[in-house]
């Protein structure tokens, strides 16, 4: 299973550390890093449209010094098929230019009357390295621990590596691509582009230049609180719409 759609604009500024949001966390833990205070957040997608097919997040950063906890909830699906994703994250910073990542990831997915119900345990390492005062580039690497992530014999969950570029050549402008390869499929290759016109509204675009997927989010922030609706468009199956809310404690953790 690959989903949520339209959420995946929610990772835009990975590459750049340049996060749109704390639920980018789940595929790129390294970005806990870029959070200064405490946050949490919320998203709800209604994928494709489809009424009884709907994906919720949940996520949650606490910084302490140069060290960064996350944790993440993800639930999906309908009664006939559903999918739950909990992660639990730990970046530290290496100084400046550098940032470790590993995140523990549990997964459940249930098909009532026909498969059942597995799950799977398995881990995914991040860095991140500051190349230049605009540049940074970050990877990440997942690989399950087959032994665990197995029912009847059958992989749930398969390995993926993903490597990218963040350029940010303002404070109101960003630009990433990301290059991502999953264990049995075709590579993705993501550009992505965050541009705030103003400091309360922010823009965000992506395009998937694999399949042609794109999307567009606008997100508004009032001191530490941030909204935002994002679109995703498929062009065989359609529109995924998505709504997130997130918040920022005021106290600065950092010294």
């Amino acid at each position: 299973m690959s989903w949520p759609q339209a959420s995946r604009l929610l990772n835009a500024g990975d590459m750049g550390g340049r996060p749109l949001t704390i639920i980018t966390t789940a595929n790129q833990p390294v970005s806990l890093l870029n959070y200064r205070v405490i946050t949490a957040a919320v998203a709800g997608e209604k994928k494709f449209l489809l009424p009884s097919y709907g994906q919720y997040s949940l996520g949650l950063a606490i910084p302490e010094g140069k060290n960064c906890f996350g944790f993440s909830v993800e639930y999906g699906g309908s009664s006939l098929l559903s999918q739950t994703l909990v992660h639990l994250a730990y970046a530290r910073s290496l100084g400046e230019k550098l940032g470790l990542a590993l995140q523990f990831n549990y997964q459940s997915l249930s098909l009532p009357g026909i498969y059942g119900k597995a799950s799977a345990i398995y881990a995914r390492l991040g860095g991140a390295i500051q190349l230049t005062q605009q540049l940074k580039m970050a990877f990440h690497i997942t690989d399950p621990f087959k032994n665990l992530a197995v029912k009847n014999g059958e992989t749930i969950h398969s390995g993926d590596y993903s490597a990218g570029f963040g350029y940010q050549p303002s404070e109101k402008m960003y630009a990433g691509l990301l290059v991502k390869k999953q264990e049995l499929q075709d590579p993705q290759v993501i550009v992505d582009l965050l541009y705030d016109p103003v400091s309360s509204l922010r823009v965000n675009g992506q395009l998937d230049l694999t399949n042609g997927s794109a999307g567009i989010g606008l997100h508004w922030k009032q001191k530490n609180i941030q909204f935002g609706l994002m679109v995703a468009i498929h062009p065989q199956l359609g529109i995924s719409p998505v709504s997130i809310l997130q918040f920022q404690s005021m106290k600065n953790k950092l010294p």
